[in-house]
């Protein structure tokens, strides 16, 4: 939801030269991509290496384990052997209950 802008922020932005709108577009830009690493970083807090993980692709479920921990993404490697860089907020740990894990262990 796109809120309204406060009137004397738009009278300011109004009287800002060629230049200056530039400038203030470059702000904007990296406040943006500040907030968009900070949002990634606390998505992955939820995860650790080795999780098992799934994601959707084109309505295929893909799952595979934690391998990285990149700047805004995480690697998961499938179990042959590809790689795939995914946003945190795309992925769903795979809780293994007691039953499972002691069948992945042998």
């Amino acid at each position: 939801m796109i809120q309204k802008l406060p009137k004397v922020l738009l009278r300011i932005i109004e009287n800002l030269n060629e230049e200056q709108l530039h400038a203030l577009n470059h702000l904007v830009v990296e406040r943006m991509k500040l907030m968009h690493t900070a949002r990634a970083m606390y998505a992955m807090k939820d995860f650790h290496m080795l999780d098992r993980v799934y994601f959707d692709n084109n309505g295929q479920r893909i799952e595979g384990i934690i391998t990285r921990f990149n700047q805004k993404t995480i690697t998961v490697t499938l179990d042959d052997g590809s790689h795939w860089n995914i946003s945190p907020g795309f992925l769903t740990k795979i809780e293994l209950n007691q039953s499972d894990q002691l069948t992945s262990r042998k």
